[in-house]
C-alpha cells in the first residue's frame, strides 16, 4: 500500500505551528526574565536608617532637681526679652505649676539631628487636633524649645534599641549604618553592640567611633585645678562661654543633680585662682 502524502496544508500548519510555538516559548522567556529584573530586592541598595537602632527624646529633671539649679538670674540667657525669675519665688506654689507645665511642654519638643538641640515639633498643630492637648501644652514654637535646655535643664536621652535584622538588607548596610551613628550615639553608648542573629554581635568600627583629636583641643583651653600638684584638668566651658547656646543646660545644674560631688568647674576655681595665682600651695 502505497504511504500517503502529507497535503500542503497540513505541512504549512505544521510550520506555523512551530513557529507559534517558538514565539510563545520566547515571550515567555522574555517575560521572565524581565519579571526577574523588576520585582526582585536589591539586597545592596537598601540602607539601614539610623533610627533603627536607637531612639531620642527629651528628658527633663524633677522639680526637686530645678531647685537646686543656679539661683541667679543674671546666669540665665535672655530669651524672647525676658529671663527666669528663680531666686526669690522658686518655692512658690504658682512658680513650681508653671516649671512643671514648661517641663510638659518640653517633653513634646524634638530632639536635633546633633541629639543635642532641642527644636520644636513641627507636626505639634495636627497633634493638637486629633489628640485634643491644649495648644498651650504643645512644642510649637521656637521660644518653648529655645528654653528647654538653658532654663529648666531638659537634655536629649538617648535610648538603644535591639531589633531583628531583615532578611533583604545585607549585612554590609547594617554595619555601614552603624559606623554612620552620630557622634552623640557613641559617644554615650561606647560598648552598645546589636545582637544581629545569624551573624552575631555588631558594632561600630574603632576608627569611625570617634573624631579626630583636633575635635576635642577645638572644644576649649585646658586648665589645672588650682592648689593641686598632680596635673587634674578642669572640665566645662570657659567663663565667656557660659550660657551662650541653646545646648548647655546641664553645664548649668549642679555637680549633685546630674553628676559626682566632688567634680570642679572652671567658674568654681575663679576666685581660687586669684588667691592663689593659679599656683599649687605647698
Amino acid at each position: 500500500m502505497p504511504t500517503p502524502k502529507a497535503s500542503i496544508h497540513s505541512m504549512e500548519d505544521a510550520a506555523q505551528d512551530s513557529k507559534s510555538l517558538k514565539h510563545i516559548i520566547n515571550q515567555i522567556h522574555g517575560d521572565l526574565v524581565e519579571s526577574t529584573g523588576d520585582n526582585s530586592p536589591d539586597i545592596s541598595s537598601r540602607a539601614v536608617p539610623h533610627d533603627f537602632f536607637f531612639s531620642a527624646q527629651v528628658v527633663c529633671p524633677t522639680i526637686q532637681q530645678w531647685r537646686q539649679m543656679d539661683p541667679d538670674p543674671a546666669h540665665y540667657p535672655t530669651i524672647d526679652g525676658l529671663r527666669p525669675a528663680v531666686s526669690q519665688h522658686r518655692n512658690l506654689r504658682a512658680v513650681n505649676l508653671i516649671v512643671y507645665r514648661s517641663f510638659r511642654i518640653c517633653r513634646r519638643c524634638l530632639c536635633a539631628e546633633d541629639l543635642m538641640t532641642i527644636v520644636r515639633n513641627p507636626e505639634a498643630p495636627s497633634w493638637h487636633l486629633e489628640s485634643g492637648f491644649r495648644s498651650a501644652e504643645l512644642c510649637d514654637t521656637d521660644i518653648h524649645s529655645m528654653r528647654c535646655a538653658p532654663w529648666y535643664g531638659c537634655y536629649c536621652s538617648i535610648t538603644m534599641k535591639q531589633q531583628d535584622m531583615d532578611p533583604d538588607i545585607s549585612v554590609e548596610a547594617y554595619q555601614d549604618s552603624l559606623n554612620n551613628l552620630p557622634f552623640a550615639v557613641k559617644q554615650r553608648n561606647p560598648d552598645y553592640k546589636w545582637k544581629s542573629g545569624h551573624y552575631g554581635e555588631m558594632g561600630w568600627q574603632y576608627d569611625t567611633a570617634y573624631p579626630p583629636s583636633s575635635w576635642f583641643e577645638s572644644a576649649g583651653g585646658r586648665e589645672r585645678v588650682p592648689g593641686t600638684v598632680e596635673p587634674y584638668y578642669l572640665e566645662g566651658p570657659d567663663k565667656g562661654e557660659i550660657f551662650t547656646g541653646s545646648n548647655d543646660g546641664l553645664l548649668r545644674l549642679p555637680p549633685k543633680v546630674w553628676g559626682s560631688k566632688f567634680s570642679m568647674t572652671k567658674r568654681d576655681t575663679a576666685q581660687e585662682n586669684s588667691r592663689t595665682n593659679g599656683k599649687p600651695e605647698s
